[in-house]
């Protein structure tokens, strides 16, 4: 009991990265992208979870903080695999290569393939557009060192010619009809900017 005029203690926060986070936040993704935002409750989400619409409310407030939560999520998610995927490669060329395409295959599988594609994209501008550009800032950054270890590459150029290759690789993605293009394009793009792939 508190004193009169006193607040109440705030309940300590939901654990932001626990497995039914995860959880709502998998079965949201699916959601947003075969029906779009508008078209997606928080009653569905928690159904598709698994879990009680108490529960989810408790992790967001409605459905634009569990969608803005989604964004974020799935950018980072795209860079981490993207990170993975260059780390893997054999050359540097082809690290870039294999970044940029993983990110923006990932990218046009999720959402330019979704009929609700300009719903998505305004969204996530409008409720995350702060935290994503943040998000993608250090995407950016992760390109211009695999940019910079190419032979051939000065350093003075390296940044321009990174943020041209991921502008261009966000481009191609925007306007592919299959990743299969998306791969292709990226690929031919980065070996005539950086040197042969093969």
């Amino acid at each position: 009991m508190t004193k009169k005029g006193t607040k109440t203690p705030a309940k300590a926060p939901v654990e932001r990265d626990s497995t039914t986070r995860r959880g709502i936040l998998t079965a949201a993704t699916k959601l947003f992208a075969a029906y779009g935002v508008r078209k997606t409750s928080m009653e569905a989400i928690a159904e598709a979870a698994g879990v009680a619409k108490a529960t989810l409310y408790a992790y967001f407030a409605n459905k634009e903080a569990a969608f803005a939560a989604v964004s974020i999520a799935v950018a980072v998610d795209m860079q981490e695999e993207a990170k993975r995927r260059a780390a893997g490669a054999t050359t540097p060329v082809r690290a870039v290569a294999a970044s940029l395409v993983s990110k923006y295959g990932a990218f046009f599988e999720l959402v330019h393939a979704s009929p609700h594609a300009r719903e998505l994209l305004d969204a996530s501008n409008r409720l995350s557009g702060a935290e994503l550009e943040t998000v993608h800032a250090v995407y950016v950054e992760d390109v211009v060192a695999l940019v910079g270890a190419c032979a051939g590459v000065a350093r003075t150029e390296a940044r321009q010619l990174a943020e041209l290759l991921e502008a261009s690789s966000e481009g191609i993605s925007s306007r592919a009809k299959s990743v299969r293009e998306v791969r292709a394009r990226i690929e031919l793009l980065v070996g005539r900017v950086l040197g042969d792939l093969h």
